[in-house]
């Protein structure tokens, strides 16, 4: 699993594949802060969100509940 970045409206989007229909989404808020949420193909919205002072920590946040299975807490119900 890696990381990827992306490019949007708002700044860089951060992307970690957790399977062919789910990712761990980070991204910087207007606050300065990250927030994390774990998304899945064809739902409108992430499920819940974490939010972290550095990207450093939102991303390695990402790849242990990537790798604990703990992503499955974080979709959308």
């Amino acid at each position: 699993m890696n990381w990827t970045s992306q490019r949007d409206e708002g700044g860089h989007v951060h992307l970690l594949p957790i399977t062919d229909e789910v990712f761990v989404k980070v991204e910087k808020s207007r606050a300065g802060d990250y927030f994390l949420c774990v998304y899945r193909e064809g739902d409108p919205c992430g499920g819940d969100v974490e939010y972290f002072p550095t990207l450093y920590q939102a991303k390695k946040y990402g790849a242990e509940i990537a790798s604990s299975g703990q992503w499955q807490e974080y979709l959308l119900a």
